[in-house]
């Protein structure tokens, strides 16, 4: 006898790149497993104001002011859902290096 798992949801995105105020920032969230259409949101914390997660997982905008922020996404895909807490550190230039 076999017992078949369904697949578990997993976020796949280990960080976030470090953002510049009043820069664009883009990120895309990307998950495996699971069945169907992904759908993501923010489930606790904050976003940098300035930043819009939008339901396709697509992180994105002009961060307006600079600091930590600690937020956690949520992915479901209407049967299973995953969570994970992300850091994102929002500076105000660009280093340039070399």
């Amino acid at each position: 006898r076999v017992n078949v798992l369904p697949n578990q949801l997993q976020i796949l995105n280990q960080g976030l790149p470090i953002g510049v105020v009043d820069a664009p920032f883009e990120v895309i969230f990307a998950a495996s497993g699971g069945a169907g259409a992904i759908t993501w949101s923010v489930l606790d914390g904050d976003l940098a104001p300035g930043l819009v997660l939008e339901s396709d997982g697509r992180l994105h905008g002009s961060p307006t002011e600079e600091g930590p922020f600690h937020f956690t996404v949520q992915a479901t895909d209407g049967a299973a859902r995953a969570e994970k807490a992300f850091d994102l550190l929002i500076g105000t230039e660009t280093l340039q290096i070399g």
